[in-house]
């Protein structure tokens, strides 16, 4: 006589998390604070943040990193969202961080064809 499985169902197998490149080496960005309360600077809502690989290359010729951060589209701006440090200069610069001054959390946004 088998015993039956009793092991928990498998979910799906996830989706990897998606690659994002820089377009353009040069963009403008908006800095979105924690907390607002003026509606032009706050973080929507209704965004589907998404991990995603960010690919940061090195403005002087050095080698690209790569950094998991989130991602989530509204109309024409893409918003990204720092999950874990990048010791990395243009990757602070991104997110207005101070050299080596990490903040878990922050958000930017910037239009939608800077990224590919």
């Amino acid at each position: 006589m088998r015993r039956a499985d009793r092991s928990p169902p498998r979910s799906p197998p996830r989706e990897p998390p998606r690659e994002l490149r820089f377009a353009r080496r040069t963009f403008s960005r908006t800095i979105l604070p924690l907390s607002s309360d003026d509606a032009h600077l706050r973080v929507p809502l209704d965004l589907v943040w998404q991990a995603a690989v960010l690919h940061v290359c090195d403005s002087i010729g050095g080698s690209t990193r790569s950094v998991t951060v989130e991602v989530a589209w509204a109309a024409d701006r893409t918003f990204l969202r720092s999950v874990e440090p990048l010791h990395k200069s243009e990757f602070e610069q991104l997110f207005g961080f101070g050299c080596g001054r990490f903040v878990r959390g922050r958000v930017v946004h910037f239009a939608s064809d800077v990224l590919t």
